[in-house]
């Protein structure tokens, strides 16, 4: 037994004593009760605040010589020896000699499963977590009820401390990771813009020569920019779904789950994410071109047309 105050009282079938244990030899298939509970002085309960009393049973089918001694065996440890017939550990059976107990033990759902330790509330909006839990401690922890006892109020942020520390920390990396990758991405872009307005500088100069103004070359060097990065994005965007989709169904990349509190990396699609996320990249690198193309203006058309 575990719990309660510590202070166990059995019944066996004829009321309840503080023997917590008997030597038995059956000779027929036999079905032990046993009724559990705690008690602070006096063992019939009376007049005390005990425990739910749990029940627990054993059921011992005899197979062999029925009427013969029982000749148990020890292991080294000083305990029966037991062949166990389930992975659960509860049917088992023992060698008693000439023949054999086979036990099949049934406990019970426990005296916790009879009280209530406390409520779960689930809010509708996570922005909200804070204020709700606010107004329930007002509410509850201030004010006893008619036993003159108070509900303490926790929110899962206070209950579940270090996993919401831990997820922090991966917020962290995430926008660095992603601030990274942005400013690699306007690098990479940015120097390929240069590379084809270099390569390409007497067309900058006959256009200027027939008249075209430099924002009108600009957008057009933008425009084969802004065709580069879709079709990257679109490259991009198969890979990394079809890893996102074989990780949900998959599990392609596992994790421990006694560091990560997870046992594989979760995976949520959202289509608005997605989009606003695709649209954001394009936006943010069209916008970080336009600087580079700046160039374009400083190509003076004779001396690019004379290079040609």
């Amino acid at each position: 037994m575990q719990g309660g105050n510590g202070n166990y009282r059995y019944d066996w079938g004829k009321g309840y004593e503080t023997y917590a244990g008997f030597t038995i030899c059956p000779y027929k298939d036999t079905t032990i009760r046993l009724i559990a509970s705690d008690y602070f002085s006096d063992i019939s309960g009376k007049n005390e605040k005990t425990s739910i009393p749990d029940t627990a049973e054993l059921t011992i089918k005899v197979e062999g010589e029925a009427f013969s001694i029982c000749s148990f065996q020890l292991n080294n440890e000083g305990n029966l020896m037991r062949s166990f017939l389930s992975n659960d550990g509860k049917h088992f059976s023992i060698d008693a000699g000439s023949k054999t107990l086979v036990f099949q033990q049934k406990n019970g759902l426990g005296s916790s499963s009879n009280y209530v330790g406390g409520y779960e509330l689930t809010v509708k909006d996570w922005e909200q977590l804070n204020k709700t839990t606010t107004e329930l401690k007002k509410r509850l922890e201030l004010f006893p009820n008619e036993h003159n006892e108070t509900i303490a109020v926790q929110s899962i942020e206070e209950s579940q401390s270090d996993i919401f520390v831990w997820l922090g920390f991966l917020d962290i990396n995430v926008f660095i990771i992603l601030t990274l990758m942005i400013l690699i991405g306007i690098i990479n872009m940015g120097s390929a813009l240069l590379v084809m307005i270099l390569v390409r500088s007497n067309f900058i100069g006959l256009m200027k020569a027939m008249g075209a103004t430099n924002w009108e070359i600009r957008k057009i060097f933008l425009y084969q920019a802004g065709f580069l990065i879709l079709r990257g994005m679109l490259i991009g965007n198969i890979v990394g779904l079809a890893l996102c989709v074989g990780q949900k169904y998959f599990g392609i990349f596992s994790l421990n789950p006694e560091i990560y509190y997870l046992d594989k990396v979760p995976v949520e699609f959202n289509l608005i994410s997605i989009l606003l996320l695709n649209v954001g990249t394009l936006i943010v690198c069209i916008s970080a071109l336009i600087i580079p193309s700046i160039v374009i203006s400083r190509v003076n058309p004779v001396k690019a047309i004379k290079f040609n």
